[in-house]
């Protein structure tokens, strides 16, 4: 019981790892995957509100990490997932802290439900 209400709270990491500004939801709005050493999509568009899913399909582990520091999903080992959901508009650029060369963009546009096109 203790660890569902710490889970729940976000408070205890899950196999959708959450932080303040992270929650984690059933359904995401995108799905970028981690393989290869490459982010896919490389760049992507999203709406406010809209909930982004980090799937590492690697064999290594890898960061998923904001340049401005608005999120960090710490080390994700093989096969683990992160998700954030985006509450402003911009553009979000990230990178894998162990391989640096890794990198990727979410441009997140003012709200009208569903991924953009």
């Amino acid at each position: 019981m203790f660890l569902s209400v710490l889970t729940g709270l976000g408070l205890l990491a899950t196999p959708w790892a959450a932080t303040a500004a992270s929650k984690p939801t059933n359904s995401p709005a995108l799905t970028v995957h981690i393989k290869d050493y490459k982010y896919a999509p490389k760049t992507a568009k999203v709406r406010v509100g809209d909930t982004v899913a980090f799937a590492n399909d690697d064999d290594e582990t890898h960061t998923v990490t904001v340049t401005d520091g608005t999120f960090d999903s710490r080390e994700l080992k093989e096969k683990a997932r992160f998700s954030h959901t985006f509450t402003k508009a911009g553009t979000y650029n990230y990178y894998c802290k162990i391989h640096t060369q890794m990198k990727g963009t979410i441009v997140v546009e003012t709200s009208k439900k569903g991924a953009v096109q």
